[in-house]
């Protein structure tokens, strides 16, 4: 749980305002929770928060548009950051391949953004006792509970039970 809060409303609707840090990249789960008239209305709902300035710009020009086969040439590999400032010492990895290789096989690399960035799974559960009632009937629980689970301690406190109900 990143943070909670109470918030008291005078009317049926309010504005929250939440300050996004990067504790809420790549996403987060917003979860609301309401009781009116004895009865619990929750609603959640997804936030995706993607970082931008962890992005680069990366931009490749080519001395020339077509090459022959051995033929050499010139790549000029230009990196910055999202404000186009250039960012030094950046580590970059560069493959040449035949460009006839993706009409047998398309690319099955997964765009960096969806890799590192993907939505999260919510795991928080919000539960009531609201509709719980009680009716006193922990001592046949009790006993059902000892027999089933057969443990000493709970065998030893139905047979309690059962000498005390035979009094």
């Amino acid at each position: 749980m990143i943070d909670y809060r109470i918030e008291h409303f005078n009317s049926s609707a309010k504005v929250i305002e939440i300050p996004l840090k990067n504790i809420h990249t790549p996403d987060f789960h917003l979860g609301v929770s309401a009781i009116a008239n004895d009865n619990l209305y929750q609603q959640t709902k997804l936030i995706s928060v993607v970082p931008q300035d962890k992005f680069l710009n990366i931009e490749i020009v080519n001395d020339k548009k077509l090459y022959e086969p051995a033929e050499g040439g010139v790549v000029t590999i230009k990196v910055s950051g999202q404000k186009g400032k250039a960012i030094k010492n950046a580590e970059l990895s560069l493959g040449i391949v035949d460009e006839r290789i993706y009409e047998i096989v398309s690319e099955k690399v997964q765009e960096i953004k969806d890799f590192f960035y993907t939505n999260r799974n919510n795991f928080v559960q919000t539960d009531t006792s609201l509709y719980f009632n009680f009716y006193g009937y922990s001592q046949p629980v009790l006993m059902t509970t000892a027999e089933s689970i057969g443990t000493r301690t709970l065998q030893k406190g139905a047979e309690t039970l059962r000498k005390r109900k035979s009094i």
